[in-house]
């Protein structure tokens, strides 16, 4: 994967990071950097077998305990109060970096389809994966898909 060497160093991988991420996610890139000058942060990952250090998976864990975006002092505050808790999440986590590629062929079918499509997100029942976005709105508008809302319609 570009931006994980197993053989570069915690700092080498975050910058190589931060310049694939330039032009695509400006908030990636500056989180990569800021994680490469950061020696707590660089020391919780040191602590993960090199798999787990990847910067994308890092980022995502957190997004996942925190409920949004990590910047830095809030990475910062996750690695030092919730540390364990965020090695969990990166022990039991792995990256798919080429759903675009997977999802291409779905495409022809898609734009059959009562344009514009909305995805709505949902979690995979007893893992919790992936995190719902709280802006959901119940499908019962919807022609083409229909969903019922177990325990009520997130707001």
């Amino acid at each position: 994967m570009a931006g994980h060497d197993l053989s570069g160093n915690i700092r080498e991988n975050y910058l190589a990071f931060a310049r694939m991420a330039r032009g695509r996610s400006r908030p990636y890139e500056i989180l990569a950097v800021e994680v490469a000058d950061d020696a707590s942060v660089q020391a919780f990952l040191a602590a993960l077998p090199p798999a787990k250090r990847q910067p994308n998976l890092l980022f995502a864990a957190a997004r996942y305990l925190l409920g949004r975006p990590a910047d830095i002092a809030s990475l910062r505050a996750v690695v030092a109060d919730r540390g364990a808790e965020l090695a969990v999440v990166i022990q039991v986590r792995r990256t798919q970096t080429n759903e675009p590629a997977r999802c291409a062929s779905l495409l022809p079918a898609l734009m059959l389809l009562p344009q514009p499509l909305t995805a709505t997100p949902t979690t995979t029942p007893g893992t919790g994966s992936p995190a719902p976005i709280r802006r959901h709105r119940c499908c019962t508008a919807s022609p083409v898909a229909r969903c019922r809302c177990r325990t009520g319609c997130p707001p």
